[in-house]
């Protein structure tokens, strides 16, 4: 048997254990509400912002099952790098096209910004008054106190497991803490690529099956 898959968290050398196997022994109920969550956001794909809702919170317990953690960033961290996660990620990206396709125009629209700290720090209205993507990005992205996602990100590189996972989580936090719309194009469609993705890569690679 493979030994668990180890994270390093912290500079201070916490380290978190992922164990794939823990999802066998929850109770039966867990299980299945999970299950049944990422079944139900695949008859909603025509409503992508209650479909990705549905699927996160699916993604969300299996996270917390596998990492033993409480805290959404930690898991994000700890998944993201992963190397079997990775490994599974890059195998996905290089063989199958339906994904490779889906990750790279997803990508061609990072960093996704923090919507709440742009409403904090440039101001409804400002951000409410930009035309396109183009001038909501040019706003906020000089301002070093707007988060973004992934970090520190090159338009043009080749996307990793890690630079998919915190930009989807990003469009998470700015769906359930920043006041999207279904109506705005731009929210619609980082919503859609979030929750093609991340579909894409649970179903694919059956990781909600994974042992160690």
């Amino acid at each position: 048997m493979k030994p668990a898959s180890t994270s390093c968290l912290d500079p201070d050398s916490e380290m978190l254990m992922i164990s794939f196997s823990r999802v066998a022994e929850l109770p039966f109920e867990a299980r299945q509400l999970t299950e049944q969550l990422y079944r139900e956001s695949g008859r909603h794909d025509q409503h992508p912002f209650y479909a990705f809702a549905l699927l996160w919170m699916s993604f969300n317990g299996w996270m917390g099952c596998v990492t033993g953690e409480d805290r959404d960033a930690k898991m994000i961290e700890a998944l993201g790098e992963d190397r079997r996660m990775s490994e599974a990620f890059l195998e996905l990206f290089r063989s199958d096209r339906e994904f490779r396709l889906e990750v790279i125009q997803f990508s061609e629209l990072w960093p996704v910004f923090s919507s709440s700290l742009a409403r904090r720090h440039v101001g409804i209205d400002r951000i409410y008054g930009c035309a396109t993507r183009a001038d909501f990005v040019e706003l906020v992205s000089s301002n070093s106190r707007i988060k973004c996602a992934p970090r520190s990100w090159i338009a043009g590189q080749e996307p990793r497991w890690s630079d998919l996972l915190n930009a989807v989580y990003q469009v998470r936090c700015n769906l359930f803490h920043g006041a999207k719309s279904p109506q705005n194009r731009d929210d619609e469609v980082l919503v859609r690529y979030s929750y093609r993705t991340l579909k894409l890569y649970v179903r694919r690679t059956r990781c909600y099956e994974w042992h160690n």
